[in-house]
């Protein structure tokens, strides 16, 4: 199985929106199957040590040969939260990174979006 897309609506946003994440799952073999799509996030701009992957969500989906589904995942101001040097939750404003694979060491897509002012 592999994925063959990701799309992150919209690529930046207000730190009180949510920003979806679309992937494309695909089975290319010839027997149904399992795949389970993990979702991580990078904080790349934050102004205190953060995870270089934090896992923001999961899903478990069984595919027949050959079958394609788009499954989508909501980021929310909340899971792009942080706790800052005064120990506040915060969003910062900046780069995220957006990871994609089916554990933190396969890693197979990538994109980013912006948390921006407005």
């Amino acid at each position: 199985m592999r994925r063959v897309l990701l799309q992150i609506m919209p690529k930046q946003i207000s730190p009180t929106q949510s920003v979806q994440i679309s992937v494309d799952v695909q089975n290319t073999g010839d027997r149904a199957g399992d795949e389970m799509v993990q979702l991580y996030l990078r904080d790349v701009v934050a102004s205190v040590a953060s995870p270089l992957r934090e896992l923001k969500g999961f899903k478990r989906t069984t595919l027949k040969p050959q079958e394609k589904k788009t499954l989508t995942f909501a980021l929310t101001p909340e899971q792009l939260s942080l706790l800052d040097q005064n120990m506040k939750t915060v969003i910062e404003l900046g780069e995220f990174e957006v990871m994609v694979g089916s554990s933190p060491e396969d890693i197979r897509l990538r994109g980013s979006f912006e948390v921006g002012a407005r």
